[in-house]
């Protein structure tokens, strides 16, 4: 009798089968995703500390695990 599934070694990611409905739903969270980063874009994306200092409006937030841009809510396009 043959194995219909691959034998997982160590903790590696289970994948799931991509089904229509599957592919649907990740396309759906991909477009929102990307539309909420474009709509709060501050034009510090993917710059450093400096260039997000010397906007008015933004704060350079950082923590123990990650550093980002916070804007003010007043400036934030809604």
């Amino acid at each position: 009798m043959a194995r219909r599934t691959r034998k997982r070694r160590g903790s590696g990611r289970k994948r799931i089968k991509m089904t229509r409905g599957r592919k649907a739903t990740l396309k759906k969270r991909c477009k929102t995703y990307r539309k909420r980063v474009k709509k709060n874009a501050s034009g510090c994306r993917k710059k450093g500390p400096a260039a997000c200092r010397g906007k008015s409006g933004c704060k350079y937030a950082s923590g123990k695990k990650r550093s980002f841009c916070r804007r003010s809510g007043k400036n934030r396009k809604l």
